[in-house]
This record gives structure tokens, sequence and C-alpha cells, in this order.
């Protein structure tokens, strides 16, 4: 990024810069030049302060894509995709198709490879090339003791990264296993995880910063804490039920389970000092969702923790709360809000579709908890539109735990789009941010809030005057046809 030096203010304010005049205090920085954003993962970023994401979620498209429903045969036959949204490359695109289902979709800590399910065999995807291919990772056939990839751990030390897998029978699990995953994204040799317990573990797996602690059911519905050195089990549970138990993914070993009617979790506090725990509904401020009552009141499917601790991902609605139905994700079945009050949807009209409830069709989000853990804090749709069933995924963001310097992993696929998009140079002086397109002229400019929401857009016109604009982050996207680019800006009073 290149600067130009504060005596030459003058000479940068050409019609290809833009000046924020703020009334409040700014800092600005850029994201890195080789963005290729879209208004949809602008306000994400947005959403997360400035840093980048990657999602992977599970998507049946029951309709075209002009909304038009396809014939139920048809839409099966075609059956799911793995989508993936990356922040930095600006897209959302199918990672793989035709899939009879997508379980357990993870993202690994580096941020570099993706993994999902499908019968008996666990698929592993490189989210760092332009054109990602799925390849077998685990299949039964040759490792029946292991084949269901169900979380990622990084070595802190080194930066090796592992997969913990299982078998899967009707009962659950009868044991974990943990392997290397190699440069070429192949599986190491495994190692059986200590357990002093005979009991099948049930729903996921997720393993602390630390590689010390792990959290599953022993079996359902007695969600657990393994000590993985000595093999050791301490309850984390409350209520009837412990549905998709979660470790916290920093070392604070923090721990939540789904609460009984899956309308939030159960959240269990810090360094394992006692069993004391609060229900967190996952209602409030969800996106979308204004004043939860009986009629808006959503059960969520599967949160998940992100590699970040106050982010966690989920869906919603789960299946049969409150008349809140999703078809079936295996088989897809006429079960659920398919067959909503007795009468299909499979023939309503495109203009019908556009006005479905998005209350009522299933969706993929990410939410922020509260910084005591409390509450939600505010949430983002990562994935919520009529024409498809977007089911539960996993989400990576750059400053989580990690390992190296944040983003690093998707150079290579950034490095595809730096041809095509300017670049930018950006002087401060004093409340005054110039940024400098270097002859690109933007023929628009949105300011984006923290909910996602564009504050302000400008058209033909180099200067926002900010005054009113309260504290917090904002993103300035400049576009012109279909190059984008962004600054992070700080708002303090």
């Amino acid at each position: 990024m290149s600067k130009h030096p504060v005596g030459s203010l003058a000479k940068s304010l050409k019609r290809n810069a833009l000046l924020i005049t703020a009334a409040c205090a700014f800092s600005a920085a850029l994201i890195p030049q080789s963005l290729q954003a879209s208004p949809k993962t602008d306000s994400i970023v947005t959403f997360l302060g400035g840093a980048h994401a990657k999602f992977v979620w599970p998507r049946w498209a029951w309709c075209n894509e002009n909304y038009q429903p396809k014939t139920k045969a048809a839409a099966v036959a075609e059956g799911m995709s793995l989508m993936l949204m990356d922040t930095r490359e600006g897209t959302e695109r199918a990672l793989a198709t035709g899939l009879k289902n997508a379980g357990e979709p993870r993202i690994s800590r580096s941020g570099k490879w993706a993994t999902f399910t499908e019968d008996k065999k666990s698929y592993i995807v490189d989210l760092t090339t332009s054109t990602p291919v799925k390849k077998v990772l685990l299949d039964a056939t040759t490792t029946s003791a292991y084949y269901y990839a169900n979380c990622w751990w990084i070595d802190p030390a080194n930066g090796d990264e592992y997969v913990f897998a299982t078998d899967n029978t009707d009962k659950g699990s009868t044991a974990i296993w943990r392997f290397k995953v190699n440069a070429d994204g192949t599986a190491g040799a495994a190692t059986k995880v200590k357990i002093n317990s005979a009991a099948y573990i049930v729903g996921g797996i997720s393993v602390s910063a630390d590689g010390k602690k792990l959290g599953a059911a022993f079996p359902w519905p007695d969600t657990k804490i393994l000590d993985i050195a000595t093999g050791n089990l301490l309850d984390r549970h409350n209520g009837m039920f412990g549905c998709q138990p979660n470790l916290a993914p920093d070392n604070s070993y923090r721990f939540f389970h789904c609460e009984d009617d899956h309308l939030g979790i159960m959240m269990f506090g810090s360094d394992l000092q006692d069993n004391t725990n609060w229900f967190v509904n996952l209602s409030i401020n969800l996106a979308g969702v204004p004043n939860p009552n009986k009629e808006t009141v959503m059960d969520f499917m599967a949160p998940r923790w992100t590699n970040h601790v106050q982010y966690l991902t989920a869906q919603c609605p789960m299946g049969d709360n409150f008349e809140n139905y999703c078809a079936n994700p295996n088989d897809q079945s006429d079960e659920g809000w398919m067959n909503d009050n007795g009468s299909s949807l499979w023939g309503l009209s495109a203009a019908s579709v556009q006005k479905l409830s998005l209350i009522k069709v299933p969706k993929f989000f990410i939410g922020k908890f509260a910084a005591d853990f409390k509450t939600q804090e505010k949430s983002i749709m990562v994935g919520a539109d009529p024409r498809y069933m977007q089911y539960t995924g996993d989400g990576w963001i750059c400053n989580g735990t990690t390992y190296g310097n944040p983003c690093t992993t998707t150079r290579a696929l950034a490095q595809n789009h730096t041809a095509q998009l300017p670049r930018l140079s950006v002087v401060r002086r004093g409340s005054q941010v110039i940024v400098g397109t270097n002859g690109i002229e933007p023929v628009s400019i949105n300011v984006i809030d923290s909910q996602g929401s564009i504050v302000k857009t400008i058209v033909g016109k180099n200067i926002i005057d900010t005054r009113g604009f309260g504290t917090g982050v904002y993103i300035v996207s400049i576009s012109q046809g279909d190059r984008r680019v962004q600054v992070v800006v700080s708002c303090g009073r």
C-alpha cells in the first residue's frame, strides 16, 4: 500500500480520490488490495468489525433461480450443494454439487481446508484454490474404525493440522481417533483417543485450542468434557437433553449444549470452575425476527462455535416448533414446511415463493455473543433465501483461533484477482481520510454499518460527510462495474 506524504495532500485531491470528512475521530485501514467483494460480503465483514471470514454450509435448491419451484423429482435428483462464502474472494459458490447429504461441514483452524461427510465417507476440499475439488479423506471400506470427520485442531507449536474422526453406528460412535492431515490433503496415521468410559459418543465433537480438552456427549444426552491426557470425563449438562455439545475454540473451556426445546443454548462458564450455567435465547437479536414472541420465536439446529469464541453459527428453524418447519435434509421428504398446513408448496407460483416468510424458511446465520456470554448481541444471515433450504454449517474468522498470520491461506486465491482490481492509497489528516484509487473513478460509494445496513449511498461524488454517524466500525465500499474495493473505518467519539 502506497501513502502520499502530507505535503502532497492537495495533489491527491483529484476526482479519483474519496474524501471522508469526519465529525469524530477516525482511524482507517485498508482491507488487502486483492479483495474482490460484493454487497453481501461487505455486510458480513462489517458485522465482524472488519475481519474477513469463510463459511461452508449445505444448500438445497427446491426452486429455480427465477423462484419457480422445480418438480419434487427434479429437485431431489439434483441433490444438495456444499456452499462456500469467502469474504476476501467476495463470492458465494458451490464447492460440491449433486450430494445426497453433506454432514458435519467443518473448516480447518487455518482456513485452508473444509471437510464434510456423505454416507460412509469423509471428503476434503482445499479452499485456497480457485477451482476446489473434493477428494476422499476417509472411507469406511479402508478405515472402518473411523471414517466420519468430526472436527479440526491445529497444533500451536508447529501449525500441523489434525482431524478427530469416529465411526457412526445407529447407537453412536464407539471411539474417537485423531490423525494428521498431510500437506496434500491425505490422512496420516491415526491414534485412538483415551476415554475412561465404554459409553457411545453422540453428537458433534469439538476441541480446545491447546488440544487438551474435548467436548461431546458420552452418550446422549449426557454432555461432558474429556481430558484427553487422562481420559477422565467432567459433566457439563443441564436439563433433560444435551444435544449438539460445543467446547469453546480457545482455552477458556467454556461449553454449551442445546436447551431441551432447541430454543437456544445452555452456556457454562470458563476455566472449569464449577457447573454454573445459564440459558442464552438465540431468538433474541436474531436478524429478521423482531421482538420474538410465540409466533416468531425460532428453534435452532446445531449451533456451533466458529474458531472465534465470540461467534457461533446455526440453522433456524430446526423443525417442528411453533409450526416452523423444514424438510428432512437427508431425503428432502415432503415433511415440514414443504407441506405447510396440508397444502404443498411445490405448486406455488414464482410470485408466491418470493412472498414466503423467511421466518419459516431454513436459514444459516452467524451470531455474536455479548462479552459476558449471557446473550446474543447481534446476528446476520449468511444464507437466507426462499428458493433454498440452507442448513447448518461452519464459520472461520481471520482473527479467531488460528495459526500464523490471519488470512494468509487465501493469498493464492486472491492473487487471481489482483490484476483486475484498482489499488488504493490512504492518507489521514486530522479528521479527514483521503482514499485515492489511482485513476479509477468510483461509480458508487456505500457506507455500511456493523449491522450490515447501508447507511449512506453516494453516486458521482467523492466526499462523505460523516456527521451523525455513531461510534462503531463502518465499511466504505467503492464500486466501478464489477470491481469493488473497501476501506474499514472506525469512528469514535
